[in-house]
């Protein structure tokens, strides 16, 4: 019992050290900053290269560009095409192309992962859809939804629809 008694404070202790621990993280794509020369950060011991891991204390992906703040406290602008996955919130996102209705219409967005089975990945995004609700008829204007698509690897599958 009173080793019982002396575990817990240790343990309570030792969760306490793990909670400042980022789980946020950016990956990087073939990215050059301004002057053409990889990331380099005075905390970071050598310079990035692809698919290069960046823990991070904070993410904000813009239009165009994402604004990124170190761990150490250093901040980082990313062009959005530069960035391969992210992770924020125990969410991950990956810069997919976009398909709609089965047709690429050659734009990448960043879409959320929601699970894998095999070698197939369910994605979602969000987009605004407008139109006539399908049970009563009357027009409901724009409203945001979901869309739901397959990848299989890298590759697109196909839509999650009604009817399949």
């Amino acid at each position: 019992m009173k080793r019982l008694i002396l575990i817990i404070p240790l343990l309570t202790i030792i969760s306490i050290g793990f909670a400042n621990v980022s789980n946020n993280y950016v990956v990087l794509e073939n990215y050059k900053n301004s002057s053409g020369s990889s990331i380099h950060s005075s905390n970071m011991t050598s310079e990035l290269t692809t698919h290069d891991q960046i823990f991070c204390k904070k993410i904000k992906i813009g239009v165009q560009y994402a604004r990124i703040v170190l761990d150490n406290g250093d901040k980082i602008t990313v062009k959005n095409s530069d960035i391969e996955s992210y992770r924020l919130n125990d969410q991950v996102f990956y810069n997919l192309p976009l398909y709609e209705n089965g047709i690429n219409t050659n734009r990448m967005i960043f879409m959320q992962l929601v699970g894998v089975k095999g070698t197939y990945s369910l994605f979602k995004y969000s987009k605004n859809i407008e139109g006539v609700d399908k049970r009563t008829g009357v027009y409901v204007g724009s409203f945001p939804a979901f869309v739901y698509l397959v990848f299989r690897g890298n590759q697109y599958a196909y839509d999650v629809t009604e009817s399949n």
